[in-house]
């Protein structure tokens, strides 16, 4: 009794070789091969194999009394049977950190261990140096998709900020700097934890209008430079989005993905591997039309399939978890094979539930672990392991059970402060408790900052305990219950995972219309803001339209600053969803309910936007010129050459009479004033006519100089002072080059003053302005930052026009140096 267990068996089968055959026990040695193996996996792991000392029994003993049964333990540190599989990875991504992005694909069905496989390889991209940035989607969150996946590319700052040596840190802010420039609040609005690598550097907040007007496209491409920057060959970094099933619909998340692998300008060097449930989408999917548009613009991408584990090493796998000789558990593995088909996750479901009835059991006689085959043999199960969880759950007291059913509603994970408010209410009192026992079951994974479900499978047979046909209503009342215990308090994150609960209430088609609540309307408001700060504008533009589902019919009447907020919000979402009719119905509902034109001026600014958008600038044009009127503003429907050439002779004499200091002097025009209402639209309009109506340019531009003069600069007046000096150097009647450069030197020092990054300004004054008298491949420079801002703030069609003016002064400086005889070559 003092030896091993696996010395005696071992000894035991030794002596069993003496027998005559046909009464020789199976468990015999057949040769001193098999004799030798057996030793050399007790040499190899000792602890594993000679663990049935005193310490050992004594604490199954303790086990056994307090539970009836002993846990069985399944080693979660070792992949079985997968190495072909690592290997193919860790050779991709030695690819990758030669400089050049790939793409990796793993299918298979729910538990094949898509996870493990890729976690396991994790380690060692960070041992050479290499990031992680990861996500799991789930079936609960996936309408927040866009906003989780540019939440990992924060989270990628804080590990570059842990990573790297100080004089690193220096190099990559100072890249940093030099490719964002002034717009790298933009950078800060989309990311927060970039503030994190220059703490001593202060960025300003991007100004409102760029953070309204970034879309997708903008994400995209300011994502695509900060990538440029921080990865490469010796940082290379590795994305792995989990369970892309569950991905946006529209997969808008992808795309992103996509635009980031195919961005080879600059030599990102990103790994990306992502993981699905090949047998629960179609050929239809996102998952599959990136793989497709990976091909096509030539960026590798390798697919592998994860099926279930062969017997041979399924038998290993039991084998370690039961602690005994892989020849002794064939006959058990191979009926454990044909009830699971080899899936990793339904093999250890399965085996817990034959420890919890008693089949399969530790013998304290024995000191091994024994069962029943014909037992074994004889259970009737289904495919589902949601089966064996569903039985393993109803074990559980009510607590527990409790706990379970409402974590599931939240996702695969469930933030500890959430946690607090549910135990704080009177609903849950042993709500704690419940999370306790679901933990010691190993059905959660707890730390320091979340609980998380140990598999998606239990977090699914955890929703199954709620009653379908009340499963919706549940969410509700859970949602309703957070918002009415946390009102008033800061909530952060925390927002999000309510106003989802609320919002899944309401997906029913049985879901009945909730009675109006304007403090609800007003959070949800409040969350799509938080959204679309994010620039995540389908969740906000989710959240809106609920919203609308908590007004009154006569909110005009009786929530009137509510539903202007809404509904401004709506349209600039809807917007920039690319959902025109949403967005001019918001639009209608604005400028039919609006009391005075101040209310209804931002729908108009995003209805000039999208007229602009429709190639309608004529009707654009008649917008700006209706709600200029309606601000006082005088503005004749046409002039003639000799009329605008008195304007801007005028215009030109009180500017020449001011000195440059008293030009930059001016005083600042505060916000509230209505004629900077005035300027911001004068402001849009300016580029509105020169597609619609080029000829008014002079009576435009001089309009907003002499409004600026006369009552204070804004940020809108910027444009005005560009465009006005443009039209100085275009205009036949009274052609002054030198003048208009000084007037657009004084508008660039405006735009510094303001912090203004707008792409208009870079084409107007380096494109039309600034090439007479400056060198020709600055301008091209300083046109092409233009192009970059533009792409950032999500002005597509300036940045383009930006664009065609750096080819165009490219290719008359080339034209100049190649008469020249100059070798000098551009930018």
């Amino acid at each position: 009794s003092s030896l091993p267990c696996s010395l005696c068996t071992l000894i035991k089968n030794l002596l069993d070789c003496r027998l005559p055959r046909h009464t020789r026990p199976d468990d015999a040695y057949s040769s001193l091969r098999e004799c030798s193996a057996d030793l050399h996996l007790i040499l190899r792991d000792p602890e594993h194999f000679l663990f049935d000392n005193l310490d050992s029994v004594m604490e199954y003993t303790t086990a056994t009394e307090l539970s009836g049964t002993i846990p069985l333990r399944i080693r979660e540190d070792v992949l079985y049977g997968r190495e072909k599989e690592v290997n193919m990875i860790i050779e991709t991504f030695c690819r990758v950190s030669a400089g050049k992005s790939e793409a990796l694909f793993i299918g298979g069905y729910s538990g094949s261990g898509k996870t493990a496989v890729v976690k396991s390889v994790q380690p060692r991209v960070t041992a050479v140096g290499g990031y992680v940035i990861s996500h799991k989607f789930d079936a609960i969150s996936r309408g927040r998709s866009m906003s989780e996946v540019i939440s990992i590319f924060n989270d990628l700052c804080l590990l570059i900020r842990d990573r790297n040596s100080a004089k690193e840190l220096f190099e990559i802010v100072s890249k940093l700097i030099e490719v964002f420039g002034g717009n790298l609040s933009v950078l800060a609005s989309l990311l927060p934890n970039i503030q994190a690598l220059m703490p001593q550097f202060k960025i300003p907040s991007a100004a409102k209008e760029s953070v309204d007007q970034m879309n997708f496209n903008s994400v995209c491409f300011t994502l695509q430079l900060f990538m440029r920057v921080v990865s490469s060959g010796y940082r290379p970094l590795m994305i792995f989005l989990d369970d892309l099933q569950w991905a946006d619909g529209d997969g808008k998340c992808l795309d992103l993905i996509y635009s980031l692998l195919s961005d080879t300008a600059k030599g990102s060097c990103i790994f990306f591997v992502g993981s699905y449930r090949d047998n629960e989408i179609n050929q239809e999917h996102a998952v599959f039309t990136l793989m497709a548009e990976l091909d096509l613009c030539g960026v590798p991408s390798t697919t592998m399939r994860l099926a279930g584990l062969n017997e041979c090493d399924l038998n290993a796998m039991l084998a370690d978890s039961i602690r005994a000789f892989p020849r002794t558990t064939k006959s058990l593995s191979r009926i454990v094979y044909q009830k699971t088909n080899g899936n990793p996750y339904f093999v250890k479901a399965f085996l817990k539930s034959l420890v919890d009835r008693h089949i399969l059991n530790y013998s304290l006689r024995e000191r091994r672990w024994v069962w029943d085959l014909r037992r074994i043999s004889s259970e009737d199960i289904t495919t589902n392991v949601l089966y064996f969880l569903s039985q393993r759950m109803s074990a559980l007291t009510e607590s527990a059970q409790t706990a379970l059913k409402v974590l599931s509603c939240f996702g695969i994970k469930v933030r500890k402060s959430i946690v607090s408010h549910l135990i704080a209410t009177s609903r849950y009192p042993d709500f704690q408790a419940g999370l306790d026992e679901a933990n010691e079951e190993r059905l959660l994974e707890k730390s320091s900052l979340e609980y998380r479900f140990a598999h998606d499978r239990v977090r699914e047979a955890s929703h199954n305990i709620i009653p379908v046909d009340i499963r919706a209503q549940f969410h509700f009342d859970l949602g309703i219950l957070l918002f009415s215990t946390t009102r008033g308090q800061e909530l952060g994150e925390d927002a999000f995972a309510i106003a989802d609960l609320i919002n899944r209430g309401m997906q029913s088609p049985s879901s009945k219309l909730p009675a109006p609540n304007e403090d609800i309307a007003d959070f949800f408001v409040l969350v799509a803001t938080k959204a679309l700060e994010r620039a995540d504008h389908v969740a906000g533009l989710s959240y809106l339209k609920l919203t609308r589902l908590f007004l009154p019919q006569d909110h005009w009447l009786n929530h009137y600053y509510l539903s202007i907020r809404l509904f401004c919000l709506l349209a600039n979402a809807a917007y920039s969803c690319g959902r025109l009719d949403d967005a001019n119905d918001a639009i209608q509902n604005v400028l039919k309910e609006g009391q005075s034109i101040e209310d209804k001026l931002d729908v108009y600014y995003v209805l000039v936007t999208l007229l602009m958008s429709s190639k309608r600038a004529e009707d654009a044009y008649s917008v700006c010129h209706e709600v200029l009127s309606q601000l006082d503003e005088n503005i004749p429907a046409s002039c003639d050459a000799q009329e605008l050439a008195a304007l801007l002779r005028k215009t030109n004499n009180v500017l020449n009479t001011m000195s440059d200091s008293e030009l930059l002097g001016m005083k600042n025009m505060d916000s509230s004033d209505r004629l900077y209402s005035v300027l911001r639209f004068y402001s849009i309009m300016v580029v509105v006519a020169f597609f619609s109506k080029p000829q008014m340019m002079p009576f435009l531009t001089s309009r907003i100089v002499q409004i600026s003069i006369a009552h204070g600069v804004c940020k809108h007046s910027v444009r005005g002072f560009v465009q006005y000096a443009a039209v100085l150097c275009s205009c036949k009647a009274m052609k002054d080059i030198p003048g208009a450069c000084r007037i657009g030197r004084m508008a660039m020092a405006f735009a510094k003053q303001f912090n203004l990054s707008d792409p208009h300004i870079y084409y107007g004054y380096f494109g039309f302005v600034a090439c007479h008298t400056e060198p020709l491949q600055a301008c091209a420079d300083m046109i092409r930052q233009g192009f970059i801002i533009g792409m950032q703030v999500g002005d597509i069609s300036t940045a383009f026009f930006n664009a065609i003016q750096h080819i165009r002064l490219v290719s008359i400086y080339i034209l100049l140096m190649t008469k020249m005889g100059t070798a000098a070559q551009p930018k």
